[in-house]
């Protein structure tokens, strides 16, 4: 979705809590985040989203 329209990532969200569980990530953090919860065997598609910080935008999507 960023590199579609071309806008800045500001914060990832890392947990329930705002803006405690904020964080700042830059794209390779990001994609290295992805590639590692990827390789886990024993996840869910929606297990993956949340724990990337994905989960509520693709809930409200759906």
């Amino acid at each position: 979705m960023l590199i579609e329209t071309e806008l800045p990532m500001a914060y990832v969200s890392v947990g329930q809590r705002v803006p405690e569980d904020l964080q700042k990530m830059t794209a390779t953090e990001l994609i290295d985040r992805a590639i590692v919860l990827g390789q886990q065997v024993n996840n869910t598609t929606d297990d993956l989203l949340y724990r990337i910080g994905m989960g509520k935008e693709m809930s409200n999507a759906q």
